[in-house]
């Protein structure tokens, strides 16, 4: 765990874990804790409904600053890891180490949110939000221009808000939390699904860099 954790931090500077791995997240809770009602009070808005679509966005705008364009073969700015026998494991290690520190922080959140406000649809929410993000990473790290990744990043948000409104209104015509819980089940096994294929993308782009694939 120790050397997942020095590999992530090897492909991110001082300035992106205080701001997009403290300040940033910090920031989403405690608006989300402020403005929304706690269990049992309001009018039945969640922060699901708001804030989802802003983590996903600040997710993937982020991670430009991280594996910016490291599926793109006119990108050179990983060429320094093939000079090390090393490289490739320590890319594949700072990569499981990303995906784990984005579930643990989304889900991390919706737990928190449903606590707070009494719904489940919080968790549902934020491992929907997850799944897009991280399946949205196979298409975003081709991109090397970042405005081009904010456009992305909109549209996975509104694909987002799409699933989330599917999936609450599943919820909301069946009675108990039964659907709840199998939305939940069937939200993790996607979240690491997702996990498993955009880490063996990256890394299948990566060896084939090699050779100039």
């Amino acid at each position: 765990m120790k050397k997942m954790v020095q590999s992530y931090l090897v492909f991110t500077s001082r300035a992106y874990q205080i701001v997009s791995l403290v300040i940033l997240p910090a920031l989403f809770l405690v608006l989300s804790l402020i403005l929304f009602p706690r269990h049992g009070q309001g009018n039945g808005i969640y922060p699901e409904n708001y804030f989802g679509a802003y983590v996903i966005m600040f997710e993937i705008v982020s991670d430009f600053r991280v594996f910016g364009g490291i599926c793109n073969k006119e990108n050179k700015g990983l060429e320094y890891m093939k000079t090390s026998k090393r490289g490739l494991s320590i890319l594949q290690k700072g990569m499981v180490g990303d995906l784990i520190r984005r579930f643990i922080y989304m889900l991390g959140y919706g737990c928190i949110c449903a606590v707070w406000s009494g719904n489940l649809q919080n968790i549902v929410s934020m491992l929907v939000a997850y799944t897009i993000a991280v399946l949205s990473f196979n298409l975003t790290r081709y991109m090397m221009i970042w405005q081009i990744q904010m456009l992305l990043a909109m549209g996975a948000a509104v694909l987002y808000e799409v699933a989330f409104f599917l999936c609450w209104l599943v919820a909301q015509n069946r009675i108990g939390h039964t659907v709840l819980f199998v939305e939940m089940g069937v939200g993790a096994v996607l979240a690491v699904v997702a996990s498993v294929v955009t880490l063996w993308h990256m890394m299948h782009r990566m060896k084939g860099s090699y050779y100039e694939k």
